[in-house]
């Protein structure tokens, strides 16, 4: 899941600096990307128990939710 996150956001990264997107799939990139380690940290910070499934789910949903959006935007831009 996580090494489809980080290939994905670096597909929009380049499609910003080699494709046509420009500086929105650029931007977009650097978004997801702070957004989803900004939470793993925060997480972390917060102390979750990272093996409870609650905390699971809903932390993998939201991965699932940005990877999502990550490849609209690259069929999109494709």
């Amino acid at each position: 899941l996580f090494i489809t996150n980080h290939i994905a956001t670096r597909a929009l990264l380049w499609f910003g600096v080699m494709g046509t997107a420009g500086f929105a799939a650029a931007a977009s990139a650097f978004g997801f990307f702070a957004v989803t380690e900004g939470t793993q940290a925060y997480g972390q910070a917060r102390q979750w128990n990272w093996l409870d499934p609650r905390t699971q789910t809903i932390f993998f949903g939201f991965v699932i939710a940005i990877l999502v959006a990550e490849i609209a935007l690259i069929v999109h831009w494709w």
